[in-house]
């Protein structure tokens, strides 16, 4: 949040997201496709294909992304919701071992 031309301020970790247009969706339904199954991978492939965007050479980029969300939502639990830290931590698990293929 800007206060000035040279002078920005942070004001909430928990609003940043990946952006612009298409990359929090496409991020979102990667996630959804990878890591919960939600989503099939043809599914995902249409998707990014109506986006515009090259899924084969934006994989790599998508993995990093998840992996980044789900270390956030383990340092959140960390924090926040030690409660959760059992589940966030084995998300992340599941990230790091997809970033790996």
């Amino acid at each position: 949040m800007p206060r000035g031309a040279d002078d920005p301020v942070l004001i909430d970790w928990g609003s940043a997201r990946t952006g612009p247009v298409p990359w929090l969706e496409l991020d979102r339904v990667h996630r959804w496709s990878a890591l919960d199954g939600i989503v099939g991978a043809d599914e995902l492939r249409r998707f990014a294909d109506g986006l515009g965007v090259d899924l084969d050479d934006s994989l790599p980029t998508l993995r990093r992304l998840a992996l980044l969300h789900h270390l956030d939502l383990v340092r959140w639990a960390l924090e926040r919701r030690p409660d959760r830290l059992a589940r966030e931590v084995e998300e992340a698990r599941r990230a790091i071992a997809r970033c790996l293929r």
